[in-house]
């Protein structure tokens, strides 16, 4: 029996268990590193489109949030 496939399995279910754990940090850290990308380009059109998936990020997290 050829057991790569269900090591395979295996870890792929570890890797998504880890992302679906950590993805608001991922997500997070994902924005920063678009946001140095962004903010080094000399273009204003970038900038722009930054801004609206940065607000629509921000709406949706503001909805989640827990009122203390």
């Amino acid at each position: 029996m050829d057991t790569t496939a269900v090591v395979a399995v295996a870890e792929s279910a570890g890797v998504m268990d880890f992302i679906m754990a950590n993805l608001a940090e991922l997500v997070i850290g994902l924005l920063a590193f678009i946001k140095i990308i962004v903010n080094i380009t000399p273009t204003e059109s970038d900038n722009k489109v930054f801004g609206w998936l940065d607000s629509l990020i921000n709406m949706i997290i503001a909805d989640k949030k827990k009122e203390s």
